[in-house]
């Protein structure tokens, strides 16, 4: 095995490992704090942002408010929020590009669950609609899929299922919007010019 290829492997576990362990911890936290006043809550968010190195990146100065609010926040911070290197989202994505690298190391089961994994985080997130997660999902059944795998299975089930997938793609993105005819920018003129009687050769 060559060396960047367990160099990327290593790091696929570690990146896997890291949102395993944030999402036991906000699980924990989360939960531990239902019964919870106000008051202790905010206290246990600051300890378990402090425990990721987070507490400082946070912005607690725009969620002054406690309870199910802050609870929202912190969570959504850790989980989705794309300008947190150290949110779940994030590590799965970095997981998922270490493994992409060595696509034909690993099999089949691994890089579909990691990949489902990644695009199931991409679904939840507000800022990608529904037509871009369907392109991603058919760019990476195209990308990542062996010709030996296609070939040992229904080449014509994989072909259908991909023409069901632009379908979908073509309906979420809906019909164009039908040509609509421009006004014109042509004004008749308000002034029209007086034409001089002309005079005919037989009244001179």
């Amino acid at each position: 095995m060559l060396a960047r290829h367990a160099e990327s492997l290593f790091w696929t576990g570690r990146y896997l490992e890291r949102a395993e362990d944030t999402a036991r911890m906000l699980d924990v936290t989360y939960h531990g704090l239902l019964e919870s006043p106000p008051a202790q809550a905010r206290g246990s968010w600051h300890d378990l942002l402090r425990v990721l190195s987070l507490d400082e990146a946070f912005d607690w100065d725009a969620h002054a408010a406690d309870g199910a609010e802050l609870a929202g926040a912190i969570s959504e911070f850790l989980v989705l929020d794309q300008e947190n290197p150290g949110a779940i989202g994030n590590a799965v994505l970095r997981a998922r590009e270490n493994v992409r690298s060595v696509r034909e190391l690993v099999s089949t089961e691994l890089w579909e669950a990691i990949n489902g994994f990644w695009l199931e985080l991409q679904r939840r997130d507000g800022d990608l609609n529904r037509p871009q997660r369907l392109i991603g999902r058919l760019k990476a059944e195209l990308e990542y899929r062996d010709v030996s795998e296609l070939l040992d299975e229904d080449l014509h089930g994989f072909l259908d299922r991909l023409q069901a997938g632009v379908r979908e793609v073509a309906g979420a993105v809906g019909p164009p919007p039908s040509a609509t005819p421009r006004p014109s920018t042509c004004t008749p003129s308000t002034s029209t010019r007086r034409r001089a009687p002309r005079t005919r050769w037989w009244s001179r």
